[in-house]
Parts: structure tokens; C-alpha cells; sequence
């Protein structure tokens, strides 16, 4: 944990250098309603009909006759359940997915810093420039696997579980009647996992479509060089990038963050609710 945090503190640091970037209202509205989700959870339990079996399953088999005591029980545990799961992991990922923003701004900043530059400017300083920021952000992005490798896994499986399990729970429970509060909660919690999980994959797999644009880019712009001056002068450059690898955030080396996996993941998610659907 110690060294995680000192890996996260220097990530934060580099990030910062690299791109400053002031909170804007919808990122400030959207982690908003992430923490004040407990209390809707815990508003949701409260209005619920069966309150005095949900209190004595809450204190632990003691039944409570007080109506006050009884609101005051369910709504600070539930809060308490909802903080854990799934506030905290949202959260996470909500973090996960700011920072993969923000590096992906600054890499589609120096794409258009390239794409703008003509033939006759793009010399050896320029290419070198920018090559020096790119490092700058391969640090950033071997901090942040760095820092989310674990978590990021854990976030992306609890995710699909939860979808599974409540995707099965919606369908099945047609077939007998269920409060609104009750149907509210589960849709509820199906959102916030459906959107964390679906956030992650498009917002951590769009670095990799980011940096792929960059580096054709940086290869067209050294033809057109090579083509203009007949020179040779970018070709180094151009034959380092194309022997490094695009960067791909993993979780646990498990899980692959690339946008081509919402597809697979949404028909897995069905494939696994029907086969809860048939036990």
C-alpha cells in the first residue's frame, strides 16, 4: 500500500505537469451524484413496506418495535452498504477513467501539433520536441498501470457480476409482484455498474486508439518530410516509434481495456443471465 500510494503521488505530479486541467462542472456533477448515491439507496430501503423484517435482519436478529429507531437503523446501514459497494468502486473507476481522459487530451493535443506542423518545419528539433513529451506520458501510462493494475480488475469483475446477477433479477422478476422501491434499487444499482463498467472500457481503451493516431501521424508527417527534402534526418525517429509496441492498460493482465470489448462483454453478460435465468 505504501508504495502505491508513493506511485500514485508521483503520477498525480507528472499528470499535473503534463496537463493542468481545471475540474469542469460536468466532471464535478458527475462525482457529485457517485457520493450522494448512498443516500438515495438508503431513501429507497427506508420507504420500503417490509421495514420491521428488514430492521430485525439488520440488527442482527433483535426485533425493534420503534418506527424512529427503526428508520434511523436501515438508513445508516444502508448507507454504510452502499458507501462499500458500489460507491467506492464507482469512485475508483470514476478516477480511472478522468485520469485516462486527461492523458488522452494531451495526446490529441501533440497529434494536432503535428498534423498542423508543414513538411519544411517538422526538423529534427521538432520531432525531438515532441518525442520528448510522448516520453513524458509513456511515464504517465506505466504510472497508471502501475497504480490500477489490481483495482482496476477487481472493479471490471465485481462490475460484470453485478450486471449479470441484476440483469437476471430484472427479467425474473415479472413473474412475481415486487414493491417499486425495490425496482428502483436494483435498476439503480444496474446503472451505476453498467456505466462504471462501460466507462472504463471506452474511456481506458480509448489511449490506445489515441496513441495509434499519434503515431501515424508522426509517420506521415516524416514521409511528406522525406518527400519535400529528400532527406534523411526523421527517419530514426520515426523507425523508434514504430518499434515500441501501443500501450494497452490491463487489469491483472486479464482483462484488456480496448473499446472492441464492450461487444464481447455485453453478449457475455447476457449469455451468463440467461444461464442464471435456467438454474
Amino acid at each position: 500500500m505504501r508504495r502505491r500510494r508513493k506511485q500514485l503521488t508521483v503520477f498525480l505530479r507528472l499528470l499535473h505537469e503534463i496537463n493542468r486541467q481545471a475540474m469542469t462542472w460536468k466532471i464535478s456533477l458527475s462525482l457529485y451524484g457517485i457520493c450522494i448515491s448512498p443516500v438515495i439507496f438508503a431513501a429507497l430501503d427506508v420507504f420500503t413496506s417490509n421495514r420491521a423484517e428488514l430492521t430485525t435482519q439488520l440488527a442482527y436478529g433483535y426485533a425493534i418495535e420503534n418506527l424512529y429507531v427503526q428508520l434511523v437503523l436501515i438508513f445508516i446501514k444502508s448507507v454504510l452498504y452502499s458507501t462499500i459497494y458500489p460507491t467506492c468502486p464507482t469512485i475508483v473507476a470514476f478516477l480511472l477513467c478522468l485520469f485516462c481522459q486527461r492523458i488522452c487530451v494531451q495526446i490529441r493535443s501533440l497529434t494536432l501539433s503535428i498534423e498542423k506542423c508543414s513538411p519544411t518545419q517538422f526538423k529534427v528539433s521538432f520531432q525531438s520536441n515532441i518525442l520528448n513529451q510522448k516520453r513524458r506520458i509513456d511515464d504517465a501510462l506505466f504510472l497508471l498501470q502501475r497504480v490500477f493494475y489490481f483495482p482496476s480488475f477487481l472493479i471490471c469483475a465485481a462490475s460484470f457480476c453485478s450486471c449479470c446477477t441484476l440483469v437476471a433479477w430484472i427479467l425474473k422478476s415479472n413473474e412475481y409482484s415486487v414493491e417499486l422501491s425495490m425496482i428502483l434499487t436494483f435498476f439503480l444499482y444496474f446503472f451505476i455498474c453498467g456505466v462504471s463498467l462501460l466507462a472504463c472500457l471506452w474511456t481506458a481503451g480509448g489511449l490506445p486508439v489515441e496513441l495509434e493516431a499519434f503515431n501515424e501521424e508522426f509517420h506521415k508527417k516524416a514521409q511528406l518530410r522525406l518527400l519535400v527534402n529528400a532527406r534523411t534526418d526523421g527517419i530514426d525517429f520515426e523507425k523508434h516509434l514504430s518499434e515500441r509496441p501501443v500501450f494497452v492498460l490491463t487489469g491483472c493482465d486479464i482483462i484488456q481495456f480496448k473499446r472492441g470489448a464492450i461487444l464481447t462483454l455485453a453478449g457475455a453478460i447476457l449469455t451468463y443471465t440467461l444461464f442464471i435465468l435456467k438454474m
